[in-house]
C-alpha cells in the first residue's frame, strides 16, 4: 500500500502533507489531532517503508475526537514547521462559534517545539478554525495564518509573536 507510511501512525485521515524545501522531511496533519513530521531518505526508497515519525505535535487542547489539525506549513527555507490545531467546545455565544484554536511552530534545527499562539494583541481568544498557513515567500520568520471569521494574521514565528491582524468583512 503506497499510503502505509503516513497512514501507520495517524488514527484518522490523514489530510494534508508538504514537504520542506530540501525534501528530506514531510509534515502531516490529521483529522485524529496530530500533526507529524516523517524523515525522508531520497537516496534509498526503501529505508521509506517502515519510518516513523521523529516529531509528533501535541495540540495541548486535552484529549478529545473533537481536536482536528487543520493546516501545516514549512517556513520558506524550511527550518520551521507550523501546525494549526483546532477543538469544539460546549461554549455557546450568540455571535461566536464554539471552538478553540492555536498554532504551534517547531524548530527543526533545535528539534523542538518553540512558540504556540493562542490569542491575539488584546488577549482574545482565537475562536474559530484556522485554516490557512502560509510562509512568506523569502522572510524565514513570517507566517500568515487566516480563520474562518475573516482574520489573517502575519506572525513572527522565530520570535513568537503577533506582527498584524486584519479582519475581512464580507458576507458569506
Amino acid at each position: 500500500d503506497r499510503h502505509r507510511i503516513i497512514k501507520h501512525e495517524h488514527n484518522k485521515d490523514c489530510h494534508l502533507t508538504l514537504w520542506n524545501k530540501e525534501g528530506n522531511k514531510i509534515i502531516s496533519a490529521s483529522f485524529d489531532g496530530t500533526a507529524r513530521i516523517w524523515p525522508f531518505n531520497s537516496n534509498d526508497f526503501a529505508k521509506n517503508r517502515e519510518v516513523k515519525s521523529s516529531y509528533v505535535f501535541d495540540s495541548e487542547l486535552g484529549r478529545s475526537q473533537d481536536i482536528k489539525c487543520y493546516a501545516v506549513a514549512w517556513s520558506c527555507k524550511g527550518r520551521y514547521a507550523v501546525a494549526s490545531f483546532c477543538k469544539k467546545t460546549n461554549k455557546r455565544a450568540e455571535d461566536k462559534q464554539n471552538v478553540v484554536s492555536n498554532i504551534q511552530v517547531y524548530d527543526s534545527k533545535a528539534d523542538k517545539k518553540i512558540h504556540k499562539f493562542e490569542k491575539f494583541y488584546d488577549d482574545t481568544e482565537f475562536e474559530n478554525y484556522i485554516f490557512i498557513l502560509e510562509p512568506h515567500p523569502f522572510n524565514e520568520s513570517i507566517m500568515m495564518s487566516a480563520d474562518y471569521d475573516g482574520k489573517i494574521c502575519i506572525w513572527d514565528i522565530e520570535r513568537g509573536y503577533l506582527l498584524n491582524c486584519f479582519t475581512e468583512n464580507c458576507s458569506h
